[in-house]
Protein backbone atom coordinates (compact mmCIF):
# COMPACT_ATOMS: atom_id res chain seq x y z
CA UNK A 1 0.00 0.00 0.00
CA UNK A 2 1.42 3.66 -1.00
CA UNK A 3 0.87 6.45 1.11
CA UNK A 4 2.57 9.91 0.81
CA UNK A 5 5.04 9.62 3.32
CA UNK A 6 5.49 5.57 3.78
CA UNK A 7 5.23 2.72 1.46
CA UNK A 8 3.54 -0.92 4.01
CA UNK A 9 3.87 -4.21 2.42
CA UNK A 10 2.48 -7.14 4.23
CA UNK A 11 2.95 -10.81 3.95
CA UNK A 12 -0.37 -12.48 5.41
CA UNK A 13 -0.73 -16.64 6.70
CA UNK A 14 2.02 -15.90 9.33
CA UNK A 15 2.24 -17.32 12.37
CA UNK A 16 2.46 -13.94 14.63
CA UNK A 17 1.97 -10.53 13.82
CA UNK A 18 5.17 -8.49 13.38
CA UNK A 19 6.65 -5.28 12.60
CA UNK A 20 9.77 -4.10 10.17
CA UNK A 21 10.82 -0.50 9.55
CA UNK A 22 13.28 0.25 6.39
CA UNK A 23 14.54 3.22 6.16
CA UNK A 24 17.18 4.18 3.44
CA UNK A 25 20.08 6.74 4.09
CA UNK A 26 18.83 8.89 1.15
CA UNK A 27 16.62 10.12 4.05
CA UNK A 28 19.21 11.70 5.69
CA UNK A 29 22.02 10.73 8.51
CA UNK A 30 21.63 8.41 11.43
CA UNK A 31 19.54 10.34 13.50
CA UNK A 32 17.02 11.44 11.47
CA UNK A 33 16.99 7.96 10.25
CA UNK A 34 16.52 6.70 14.01
CA UNK A 35 13.71 9.15 14.85
CA UNK A 36 12.32 8.09 11.60
CA UNK A 37 11.88 4.10 12.99
CA UNK A 38 11.07 5.42 16.63
CA UNK A 39 7.69 7.71 14.65
CA UNK A 40 6.62 4.61 12.41
CA UNK A 41 7.11 2.20 15.74
CA UNK A 42 4.84 4.71 17.89
CA UNK A 43 2.35 4.81 15.17
CA UNK A 44 2.51 1.38 15.51
CA UNK A 45 2.21 1.17 19.07
CA UNK A 46 -0.55 3.40 19.30
CA UNK A 47 -2.62 1.19 16.55
CA UNK A 48 -1.40 -1.79 17.22
CA UNK A 49 -4.88 -3.33 18.04
CA UNK A 50 -6.08 -2.33 14.35
CA UNK A 51 -3.13 -4.62 12.60
CA UNK A 52 -4.39 -8.07 11.62
CA UNK A 53 -2.95 -11.43 13.54
CA UNK A 54 -0.54 -13.72 11.55
CA UNK A 55 0.62 -11.11 8.96
CA UNK A 56 4.02 -9.25 9.07
CA UNK A 57 4.13 -5.78 8.02
CA UNK A 58 7.45 -3.88 6.81
CA UNK A 59 6.77 0.47 6.79
CA UNK A 60 9.66 1.38 4.12
CA UNK A 61 9.85 5.29 4.75
CA UNK A 62 9.61 8.07 1.76
CA UNK A 63 12.17 11.23 1.94
CA UNK A 64 9.08 13.20 3.10
CA UNK A 65 8.68 10.95 6.30
CA UNK A 66 11.66 13.00 7.65
CA UNK A 67 9.96 16.19 7.83
CA UNK A 68 6.15 14.95 8.09
CA UNK A 69 4.21 16.25 11.36
CA UNK A 70 3.12 13.53 13.35
CA UNK A 71 -0.77 14.19 12.42
CA UNK A 72 -0.04 13.84 8.59
CA UNK A 73 1.49 10.11 9.50
CA UNK A 74 -1.44 9.63 11.23
CA UNK A 75 -3.77 10.60 8.51
CA UNK A 76 -1.24 8.23 5.80
CA UNK A 77 -2.33 5.67 8.70
CA UNK A 78 -6.20 6.05 7.77
CA UNK A 79 -5.78 6.27 4.83
CA UNK A 80 -3.52 2.75 4.88
CA UNK A 81 -6.18 0.93 7.06
CA UNK A 82 -9.44 1.90 4.56
CA UNK A 83 -7.31 1.42 1.50
CA UNK A 84 -6.19 -1.96 3.10
CA UNK A 85 -9.51 -3.08 4.46
CA UNK A 86 -11.04 -2.32 0.53
CA UNK A 87 -7.60 -4.64 -0.67
CA UNK A 88 -8.71 -7.42 1.79
CA UNK A 89 -12.21 -7.47 0.81
CA UNK A 90 -11.62 -7.54 -2.88
CA UNK A 91 -9.23 -10.05 -2.51
CA UNK A 92 -11.07 -12.45 -0.42
CA UNK A 93 -13.79 -12.10 -3.32
CA UNK A 94 -10.74 -13.14 -6.04
CA UNK A 95 -9.76 -15.90 -4.62
CA UNK A 96 -12.09 -19.23 -4.64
Amino acid sequence: MNCRTFVIYWLNNCEEKRFGFTVSRKIGNAVIRNRVKRRLGELVRKHQGRFEDGTWFVFNAKRRTAWALFSELEADFEVFFQGAHEKASADSHQRV
